[in-house]
């Protein structure tokens, strides 16, 4: 029989098989909300599916016959050898794949790296070059494994999109370049260099055969043709089957010469397969480089390519089912070892045959198995058939998927996306054609990347050139910057049953284990509060979501505490829900209204826009227990540095509340945690007082370390723990001994809010710290939700320089408005100037100054409360104002006037203020008793949070009798 009619006679056959499947029990697509239908599975079970995947696997096996010999060419390897690749994979993933109706195979996405290293490694032979990059894809196959046993198949979404788009079109653009001269009959060595390549394209034209560029446009047009037809004539046969088999008679009529046609061996067995020459690496050295950096690039492209290509797999599959990346992985490598060892190409899943397999029905792996088997009866029954196909033919089969990889449509949707995603996408593809090396375009796009999301978190240039910070303070904000996007996004997790029970475990306990809460119906709800999430940071959410539970509704809440999502976690956080929905369960994301869009593309990166319309219509949503932050910071001017947070826990109630309000201070602080243990001693006798007491500060220790560890795991992942301290002894002590050695930024602790009375009897931990503490301290005594509004109390320019100062350090993790108020009290002397940077305001005040000194003292109860010294007054708020509206503040201003503290609780309660701040001059023991404290009688009055910023710093001998009620 004639080769050509037997060919003919067997893919009819085949249409007939699967035309037949596709009668009334063949696979229908299935309606998420019809019932649960039973899912293939692989292994022994999937053979009774035969039906289904018989006729897949012949169809793939005429789709993948025409794209194996393609790559093979595009590598500069024997076509033989994308035959043999091919069949070895459709073999080996049946047994070991973990996903289910994909196709692998020699993929193109890996031809150009293939053929670089082939002419590195043989010094622009091919023949040479080849066994030495057989040991390559061995050595990569080896790591890939033993990338799998350390589950390292999650890492691929390390990488961003815009990058592995970059890297896609980059290849497309190398295939189109390096087949133009089989395209056009112009045959000549290939070259590694693609500027060098494009350099030959109009001395590949001058040289056209008209023959032979005939075959190949006319190739061409049909696949372009027959791309953009969806009627059923136009799929009955497969383009690349099509193109070939028109190919094949347009050359015996043409009468091609063997130079133009594919040439396999008479006997595949004894000519066809090519051992790697592991000895020929070994003894030469100057190798070894080559071969590392070869290994290095194919396991990444591949690694990557691979996990990419099954997940874009799975949406498509009927069953929604999801395939095992490590597993994959695993398989992936076995694959190359055993391929590189019979002479065969790197194997990876296939997008094109894959899709194919799913058009055909096919259900489970043994399709990869089918489609072996009938490539491997076309090898041995069809050599002569397949030895007519012109390279002209298989050149426009390439330079079609090439095409598929870098059309314009890939730019126009990468811009949509964004346009930062168009520069890394520009740059991979840019620095990949210029070094024509793959590993150098990605390195370039993930360095792009990597700046732009530091430059989109705050750059420090600015204010670092204009003096407004200094170096170690723009040192400080690129240091929070990199913590910011490599610490866990997850901020904390709720698991609950939806009838009341809730657990909260922390990022830690989240990550290995995450508790279940279950009731009688057994329904779960799963709530993540996240804060930055980037491709840097991305495989530490996916690992808490990994061990969600299966069947729970999730809900994912993005706090204002981040700064940045990029287009990677966006596309993650989508497919995630779109998981959910499809196993029929709920997935919903809040919180994304509060930050701004790059485009109008629903996957588009977003920014935390401050003052946006959108931040200040959307309520913030209480996260139980847990405070949300307000926002990120945003240095486009003043101060930023790193703060150090002193905060003191004892495990009680009022200390939770100060531990849970730390989210909303500044993102990169470092945390010193104290616990300070005081155990009174036994009323016993010595020897059995020491022992108990001994033991009881064995328990106490224990204890306080389980608090601590307790505490750090809960606190927001924008801050890092860098001690833990246990002290024993009084905790007012204990605590400012801890700040002399430390010397923090801040102090947090919470407050039982004992009244005056209470205080006097049994003492107050925060206001002998209030008292005494060298630096600002922040007293929580309710759970402080949010921080919107903070009430700033001016009494003067020593109050005003402190509190600007501290809050020029950008203390919270938002800038919140500020209310500015200075109260004016009958009696008392008048704010002594108006805090000012220009030089007319200071010498107004000074004038204000001297006027008022020089009035006779008669008159100042009558004038304080006049018109005059109310517009002092305002002056000088004014000013306060105007330094802090520098900062990047919101600021209004107010004159009170009444008695100092009740005014100011009052006022903060009318506005709604979350926090209190107000300076304090550290008065204590009898000259407090005699001129009072408003910060202290501030701390008795108020509900909302105070922060006492001290006017002058308190030394440890002014501290008095720690123990004497204050």
């Amino acid at each position: 029989m004639n080769p050509l009619a037997g060919f003919l006679l067997a893919f009819l056959s085949c249409r007939l098989i699967i035309k037949k499947g596709r009668g009334k029990n063949a696979m229908k697509p299935i309606d998420s909300s019809a019932p649960a239908v039973e899912k293939p599975e692989n292994g022994l079970p999937g053979l009774r599916h035969w039906r289904y995947d018989l006729p897949a696997g012949i169809l793939v096996s005429l789709v993948g016959l025409p794209l194996s010999l393609g790559i093979a060419v595009a590598s500069g390897a024997p076509p033989i050898a994308g035959l043999i690749s091919a069949i070895i994979a459709g073999l080996v993933f049946p047994f070991l794949g973990g996903a289910y109706v994909t196709i692998s195979g020699p993929a193109a996405g890996l031809a150009p790296a293939l053929l670089a290293g082939m002419l590195t490694l043989g010094s622009g032979d091919l023949a040479a070059g080849y066994p030495l990059l057989l040991v390559a894809i061995c050595l990569t196959g080896l790591v890939q494994v033993v990338l799998s046993l350390f589950k390292a198949g999650r890492f691929a979404i390390f990488f961003p999109i815009s990058v592995v788009e970059g890297m896609l079109a980059a290849i497309g653009l190398m295939i189109i370049v390096k087949q133009i001269p089989a395209f056009v009959g112009h045959l000549t060595p290939p070259i590694k260099s693609v500027p060098a390549a494009v350099g030959r394209i109009p001395e590949n034209l001058l040289h056209l055969d008209p023959g032979i560029f005939f075959i190949g446009g006319v190739s061409l047009f049909l696949l372009f043709f027959l791309s953009k037809r969806k009627d059923r004539w136009a799929t009955i046969i497969p383009p690349p089957l099509l193109v070939v088999g028109l190919g094949m008679a347009l050359g015996w009529l043409l009468q091609l010469q063997p130079a133009y046609l594919i040439h396999l061996p008479d006997d595949v067995l004894q000519h066809g397969i090519t051992p790697p020459d592991f000895l020929g690496v070994w003894q030469r050295p100057d190798l070894w480089i080559s071969v590392l950096l070869i290994v290095v690039t194919l396991t990444l492209i591949d690694g990557t390519e691979s996990l990419a290509t099954i997940a874009a797999v799975d949406k498509i599959d009927p069953f929604r089912r999801k395939s095992d990346p490590n597993r994959t992985l695993r398989a992936m490598g076995i694959s190359n070892v055993l391929s590189s060892v019979a002479g065969g190409l790197t194997i990876i899943p296939g997008g094109v045959k894959s899709s194919a397999n799913v058009q055909a029905g096919g259900r489970t792996l043994w399709a990869n198995g089918y489609y072996a088997v009938f490539l491997a009866i076309y090898l041995w029954a069809g050599k002569d058939l397949i030895n007519r196909i012109p390279l002209a033919a298989l050149a426009a089969v390439l330079i079609f998927v090439g095409w598929r990889l870098c059309e314009p449509r890939v730019f126009q949707k990468i811009l949509s996306v964004g346009r930062d995603q168009l520069v890394a996408f520009v740059v991979t593809v840019t620095v990949t054609l210029l070094t024509t090396d793959l590993l150098f375009g990605i390195v370039a796009g993930m360095v792009v990347k990597f700046a732009l999301l530091l430059f989109f978190l705050g750059s420090p240039i600015k204010p670092l050139l204009t003096g407004e910070v200094s170096l170690r303070q723009s040192v400080g904000l690129v240091s929070a910057n990199l913590t910011e996007l490599f610490t866990s996004p997850v901020i904390q997790v709720t698991i609950g049953n939806g009838c009341g029970a809730c657990e909260r475990c922390s990022v830690m306990s989240a990550a290995d284990s995450v508790k279940r809460v279950t009731t009688g119906d057994g329904r779960v709800s799963c709530k993540l509060h996240l804060s930055s999430i980037t491709c840097m940071n991305l495989i530490k959410l996916d690992k808490v979501i990994g061990n969600l539970p299966l069947e729970c509704n999730a809900t994912i809440s993005v706090t204002t505490s981040g700064k940045i999502i990029d287009h990677t976690s966006m596309e993650y956080l989508h497919h995630f829900q779109e998981q959910c929905l499809q196993t029929g369960h709920q997935c919903t994301i809040s919180g994304l209204e509060r930050f701004r869009a790059f485009s109008d593309h629903e996957l588009s990166p977003r920014l935390w826009a401050q003052g946006s319309a959108a931040e200040s219509a959307a309520p913030v949503p209480a996260l139980g227990a847990l405070a949300v932050a307000s926002g990120p910071i945003r240095l486009d001017s003043g101060m930023k540095k790193t703060l150090r947070i002193l905060l003191a826990v004892d495990g009680s109630e009022h200390s939770q509340k100060a531990a849970m309000a730390m989210v909303h201070l500044a993102a990169g602080s470092e945390v010193i945690l104290l616990h300070a243990l005081d155990t009174p001693a036994p009323m016993m006798t010595p020897e059995v007082a020491l022992d108990l007491q001994t033991k009881q500060e064995r328990a106490a220790y224990e204890e306080g370390d389980r608090l601590l560890k307790r505490v750090e795991a809960g606190l927001p992942g924008h801050m890092r723990v860098v001690s833990s301290r246990i002290e024993v002894g009084s905790p007012t002590d204990s605590i400012l001994t801890a700040a002399d050695m430390e010397r923090p930024d801040c102090i947090v602790l919470g407050a039982r809010g004992l009244g005056q009375m209470g205080e006097m009897l049994i003492g107050s931990v925060s206001h002998r710290i209030v008292t005494h503490a060298a630096c600002p301290t922040l007293v929580v005594k309710n759970p402080l939700p949010s921080l919107r509004r903070v009430l700033l109390a001016v009494a003067g320019p020593q109050d005003a320089e402190a509190v600007i100062g501290f809050l020029s350090s950008r203390p919270f993790n938002h800038p919140p408005d500020i209310r500015v108020i200075t109260v004016l009290s009958p009696g008392a002397q008048p704010h002594p100037g108006v805090v000012s940077t220009d030089e007319a305001s200071q010498e107004q005040t000074a004038g204000d100054v001297m006027r008022f000194f020089e009035r006779p003292v008669g008159s100042l109860e009558a004038d304080w409360a006049g018109e005059k010294r109310q517009a002092d007054a305002k002056r000088f708020t004014e000013g306060v104002a105007a330094r802090l509206s520098a900062q990047d503040y919101s600021v209004s201003t107010e004159t009170v006037i009444g008695p100092p503290a009740p005014s100011i609780a009052r006022h903060a309660e009318e506005i709604g203020a979350d926090i209190i701040v107000v300076g304090s001059r550290s008065r204590s023991g009898l000259t407090r008793v005699i001129l009072g404290s408003v910060s202290h009688a501030v701390l008795h009055l108020a509900r909302a949070a105070v922060l006492v910023v001290p006017t002058k710093p308190a030394h440890m001998g002014e501290r008095g009798d720690a123990h004497a009620p204050l």
